[in-house]
This record gives structure tokens, sequence and C-alpha cells, in this order.
């Protein structure tokens, strides 16, 4: 009795085993990275993470704005700057790893654009 659960038990892990690693495959996570918009990975041609230097830093700061400055400049919440809300879905948003960020001149050059209230 004990070898046939055991065994029953093995062919149940098995077949999990093949199932989560054809699930899980690389494969399939390139494929899903490929689906995201372009403007959603790659940032720019200067920046392709966020610097760590303090003088690389800085300069980053000065093009980029976090969607904290963006929502403190529109008055609106984060989370609707998060959300795609606010007019922020129709402003080029940059990921950098899990960070968002927006370009500053895009911002300005948007903020301009939209009609005198």
């Amino acid at each position: 009795m004990q070898g046939r659960c055991r065994r029953a038990i093995q062919g149940i892990l098995r077949r999990w085993f093949d199932y989560f690693h054809e699930r899980h495959s690389r494969d399939e996570r390139t494929e899903k990275k490929a689906r995201i918009p372009a403007e959603e990975t790659v940032a720019s041609h200067e920046f392709f993470e966020i610097p760590k230097n303090a003088k690389e830093r800085e300069e980053f700061e000065r093009q980029y704005m976090t969607p904290k400055e963006l929502a403190d400049r529109w008055k609106v919440s984060e989370s609707a700057i998060h959300h795609r809300k606010a007019n922020s879905n129709k402003v080029p948003r940059y990921r950098f790893g899990r960070a968002i960020r927006f370009i500053r001149q895009e911002i300005y050059e948007f903020e301009k654009s939209l009609p005198a209230q």
C-alpha cells in the first residue's frame, strides 16, 4: 500500500512540475516582455537605469520627473498619475526597472499645448 501511494504522489508531483516548468519557461517570460509597448520599456538614449552615482543622479533628476512630482505639479493624487488619469495617459511614460519617470521637457510641452483655463 505504501509503495502504491508513494508512486501516486510521485506521479502527481512529476505532472505538477512539468506543468509548472512549461508555464514558467524562459520563452514565455520573454514573450510577455515583448508585448509591453516600446515606450514602457526603453527609457532614453542616455539612461537605461536610474544612476547610483551622485553626479549622474543629479543629471538624471534634471531630465526626468517622478510621478509624485507630476502629481504635485498638477495638484492631483499620485494614484491618478499611476492609473493614467488626469491627462497623464497623454504623456509618454518611461520605465527604469520598476520605476516610472516622465521627461520634464515633454511635460512642459504638453502643458503648453493645453487650452488656457
